[in-house]
């Protein structure tokens, strides 16, 4: 059983605990969309790890890394949430199991043993499993497991998101010091990936001053009918802070990045802005800030 060690909740966004299981501390949160209530759209999100060892220059999980959280305790944090509302289960609409707090999930085969288990868990078919990767060299074969277990999970709706950040590979590794795949082999499995009736795997950019996103790099590589783009505001951090990094939303590059974002929309690609809910911040629901909160780490 995962023991709850804190918690902290904002009405209306949700609630984050932190909790123990046998290897260490993880985050997990018991989430709602902006506006919308539980039985409309539910989002639960997980450590896949305890800490993280991609040690991305923004991420408060990047303070310590010290291994994979096994799949019954990834089916712990979701139970946990599960059994505040167990009157919500079967009547959300959109119920959402996110693998993308403190971890890299696809450097973790547990994932997808837990997310093959989870129809069991929910006593329900139909959910969403959510996965957010930087995509690490190391991580082919997860994902070919990954397109595997999707297909064989019809009822399902995968959400999966690249965290590309920057379309400058220098920029990228600096930001994201793990080694990280090419975009090429990110375009070729989104191709894969892509379904009808699926979702559209996301490329995420959280922009940071100086973090470039170039229209010209994305339509050399991507095909508009397979991925969307997602602009989001780089929130704010302990590590963010220690780096020097400040968003590129509300600056004046701005309106460059309109421009980059307006030649992608006139050749086809979807591309969302993603301004969140600033209440997230007051929650502290980002990748590790509670874990750092708690045991005061700097």
């Amino acid at each position: 059983m995962i023991e709850v060690l804190k918690r902290r909740s904002v009405p209306g966004v949700g609630t984050v605990f932190v909790g123990r299981l046998p290897g260490g501390l993880v985050e997990f949160v018991d989430g709602l969309a902006e506006g919308r209530g539980r039985r409309d759209k539910w989002v639960i999100g997980v450590s896949t790890m305890y800490g993280c060892p991609v040690r991305c220059v923004f991420c408060d999980a990047a303070h310590s890394y010290s291994g994979r959280v096994s799949a019954e305790g990834l089916l712990e944090q979701v139970r946990a949430v599960l059994d505040l509302h167990p009157e919500d289960i079967q009547v959300c609409a959109k119920l959402k199991v996110h693998f993308q707090r403190m971890g890299e999930p696809s450097l973790s085969g547990e994932v997808l043993t837990a997310i093959a288990a989870l129809p069991s868990l929910l006593e329900r078919r139909r959910f969403w499993p959510c996965i957010a990767s930087v995509a690490p060299v190391g991580s082919e074969r997860w994902f070919e497991d990954l397109l595997g277990l999707r297909r064989a999970m019809r009822d399902a709706t995968f959400q999966l998101q690249f965290s590309i950040n920057s379309t400058d590979p220098v920029v990228r590794r600096r930001i994201m010091p793990a080694k990280l795949l090419p975009l090429r082999w990110v375009a070729d499995y989104t191709r894969s990936f892509y379904e009808a009736g699926q979702r559209k795997p996301c490329l995420n950019f959280a922009l940071a001053h100086g973090w470039p996103l170039d229209a010209d790099t994305i339509l050399r590589l991507f095909d508009p009918s397979k991925v969307l783009i997602k602009v989001t505001p780089l929130n704010p951090t302990v590590m963010g802070a220690r780096h020097g990094l400040r968003s590129m939303l509300g600056s004046g590059e701005t309106e460059k990045l309109d421009k980059e974002l307006d030649v992608l929309r006139r050749a086809g690609f979807e591309c969302l802005w993603d301004w969140g809910n600033v209440l997230d911040n007051v929650l502290g629901s980002n990748c590790g800030q509670s874990i750092r909160a708690m045991t005061n780490r700097g």
